[in-house]
This record gives structure tokens, C-alpha cells and sequence, in this order.
């Protein structure tokens, strides 16, 4: 993955498989369930670099990490603490720069618009998320393949050899 420090974010960062590390997460303002109820993701509001602000899309597993950053987050910008508890909570994060779909956005809108975030802000607010979700999938779902067809000849191997010696004993 590239250093989510040495991004440019002036070119096209559509796919770049990313890492890094997030120091503070602002707030949350998008989540998605599934049909029964359980709740699969949230986006977060985070820097991406010393201009620009974009989203990061936490599974459910990780949101107790990302909500604990996202309220020192919170306490420091209220000077509520020295940030002093920001550097032992933030994160590592994984993923891929993904382009928000019109959904997306409008949420990420709609969050820019509960803030009063004016025009001159909301120009350095990305319409990219990172998808820690996606981390290596592709890898993954590749190696999975593999072992499966592995698996697929040795059984197809042992049924020959089982024919081939069942056919010499007759």
C-alpha cells in the first residue's frame, strides 16, 4: 500500500490501495445496516492531510476503536484535554480510496450542511472514502481460488486413482 502522507491529492487517488495512520476523526455521519437490522459500516470525517478532509469507512468490528478517537477528537477541538490522549488512541488504517456514489455524497453533503461548513471549507472536503472494508480482498478472494481448484484436482486425483484400482482388481 502507498502512505496515505504520500498521496497527491491534487491527482486522480481513485483505487490507490492506501495506510497510514489517522490521528483524529471528527465525527460520524453515514452508517449502513443490513435488511435485518445489523449494522455493517460507518463513515467518519477525517484529515486526509494538512488541506483536505475525506471520509474513512470503518466495519462494525472496528467502530468502538474509531469512536473512542472520534471523542478524544472531540474533547481536544472543545478544549476539553491537552490532546495528550489523542496520540494513544489513534489508528491504523488499510484500504482503498473508493469515489463516493451520488448516496454517499448526498450524505457527506447533508453532514457539510448540519455543520454550516461554507463554500471556502467545503472546497478541501474530498468525494473519496478509504475502504478499510475492501483491505486485500482482492488478494484474498485470488488465494481462495486457487485453493479451491487445488482442492478440485486432488479429489478429481483420487477418484481416478481409486477408478484405476478398482478397474485392475476386477
Amino acid at each position: 500500500p502507498i502512505p496515505l502522507e504520500e498521496v497527491d491529492f491534487s491527482k486522480n487517488i481513485e483505487g490507490l490501495y492506501v495506510s497510514g495512520t489517522v490521528y483524529q476523526i471528527y465525527d460520524y455521519y453515514r452508517e449502513t445496516f443490513r435488511l435485518t437490522g445489523q449494522q455493517i459500516s460507518r463513515d467518519y470525517v477525517i484529515k486526509a492531510d494538512d488541506y483536505h478532509y475525506m471520509a474513512l469507512q470503518m466495519r462494525h468490528t472496528d467502530f468502538e476503536q474509531a469512536d473512542t478517537l472520534m471523542y478524544a477528537t472531540q474533547s481536544y477541538l472543545a478544549g476539553e484535554d491537552d490532546g495528550i490522549l489523542l496520540e494513544d488512541v489513534r489508528i491504523e488504517v488499510i484500504g482503498v480510496i473508493t469515489k463516493m456514489s451520488s448516496q454517499h455524497e448526498e450524505a457527506f453533503e447533508e453532514y457539510m450542511d448540519r455543520e454550516n461548513l461554507g463554500t471556502h471549507t467545503r472546497q478541501f472536503y474530498l468525494p473519496y472514502y478509504i475502504d478499510t472494508a475492501s483491505q486485500g480482498t482482492g488478494r484474498m478472494a485470488e488465494a481462495v481460488s486457487y485453493i479451491v481448484a487445488g482442492i478440485g484436482n486432488f479429489l478429481i486425483g483420487c477418484l481416478v486413482l481409486y477408478v484405476a484400482h478398482y478397474m485392475t482388481e476386477k
